[in-house]
């Protein structure tokens, strides 16, 4: 009986290890799909981050594509008003030019033009000094007569030019 109750204790004894380590793997099993189960709900979480972050992302992309081909439009357009701008200056200066050699050249034939009636001034006075000698004052004013003629003449062309430049001067002006 010994050797019968020995048997039933080491039964009892291997189904009371064997109940523990059944309680011990429905309790680990347990554990495990709870951990299973959050691991899901942060996979969910993470997938869904993911899905956000890649949204975020395209938008983002897209975003860029469209400043970059806002920021190239107006490169364009600044690249083509700094050609305008620098042709602009470049006619600017060269009708600045040739405004400034227009007003040298003004006043040269004003002065001229001055020395031009100083000297008839002066022939005069003295084609009239010189009135008592009539074959002398015939000759004299015959030659003061066709100096007179040329310096009208050149007056005449040289105000024609004048006018010319102050036309294109005032064109020029106008343009700018």
């Amino acid at each position: 009986m010994n050797e019968h109750a020995g048997k039933i204790r080491n039964f009892e004894s291997e189904k009371k290890i064997k109940h523990e380590r059944l309680k011990f793997l429905t309790d680990k099993s347990e554990n495990l799909r709870d951990q299973l189960a959050q691991d899901k709900q942060g996979l969910e979480r993470v997938s869904f981050s993911i899905q956000s972050l890649e949204n975020e992302k395209t938008t983002a992309s897209a975003s860029l594509e469209e400043l970059r081909k806002v920021l190239e439009t107006s490169r364009t357009v600044y690249e083509e008003q700094k050609l305008k701008t620098t042709s602009l200056d470049a006619e600017h200066n060269q009708i600045a030019e040739v405004y400034r050699k227009g007003k040298d050249e003004l006043y040269s034939l004003t002065k001229d033009i001055e020395i031009k009636e100083v000297q008839r001034s002066s022939l005069k006075r003295e084609l009239e000094k010189t009135a008592s000698d009539s074959s002398e004052k015939s000759a004299n004013l015959a030659a003061f007569d066709s100096k007179l003629k040329q310096l009208r003449e050149t007056i005449a062309a040289k105000d024609a030019e004048l006018d010319a430049m102050e036309k294109s001067e005032g064109s020029a002006s106008e343009n700018h």
